[in-house]
């Protein structure tokens, strides 16, 4: 009950069925001698709901600067939102958009490497993706979504990591480098390595 020129609040929940202006009656009975019913109109605008996912710009997803070990994946849609990644061995079944998002495989489990980034519409967004494995190839599984949110259909990006560098120098084989047919002005020298490559020599007094 509300008390004589005392004043209480309510709140109006617009739920309209269609798009489009919508109008009521909101009718509030009371023991007003002349005000009872106490009536007035209120008036909504009904939109349609979002239910449309953004969508990834042409090119991308994609990766870029892949190294041995690491690799820049780059997205852009057409909307602000997050854009989600998981990182699987090559050949893994593709998950859901759920999945990704949750940075699972297509079992639930646990993927290689997962991460997101914050979108902004039409501007490109890039993740550093580090602890992979030289000379393997991978499936990256990106999915994006809007502020409501839609998720957008899974994308796959094929990509294969590079070997690592080599920075091991070869060997000499047992009893190598070694001298052979000495004569008052010449001599041969002879050199074995464990590898394909180069041997160099100086003589010095």
């Amino acid at each position: 009950s509300v008390a004589s020129s005392a004043t209480t609040t309510f709140q109006v929940t617009f739920d309209p069925s269609a798009a489009g202006t919508r109008t009521a009656t909101i009718s509030i009975a009371n023991n007003d001698s002349d005000e009872n019913p106490y009536n007035f109109d209120i008036e909504g605008y009904g939109m349609e709901p979002d239910v449309t996912p953004p969508n990834f710009d042409t090119g991308y997803p994609k990766t870029a600067n892949v190294t041995h070990n690491a690799l820049d994946l780059s997205v852009k849609t057409n909307e602000d939102g997050k854009a989600y990644y998981i990182v699987l061995v090559d050949g893994a079944t593709a998950p859901t958009a759920a999945q990704v998002k949750a940075g699972q495989d297509s079992n639930g489990n646990a993927a290689l490497k997962s991460g997101y980034a914050t979108l902004t519409a039409n501007l490109e967004a890039t993740l550093n993706v580090t602890g992979l494995t030289s000379s393997t190839a991978y499936d990256i599984f990106v999915t994006a979504e809007d502020g409501v949110p839609n998720l957008t259909a899974v994308a796959k990006v094929d990509v294969t990591m590079l070997a690592a560098s080599d920075v091991t120098p070869p060997n000499f084989d047992t009893g190598y480098p070694k001298t052979a047919n000495v004569t008052h002005n010449a001599l041969d020298l002879s050199v074995k390595t464990n590898e394909d490559g180069k041997a160099y020599y100086i003589v010095l007094v």
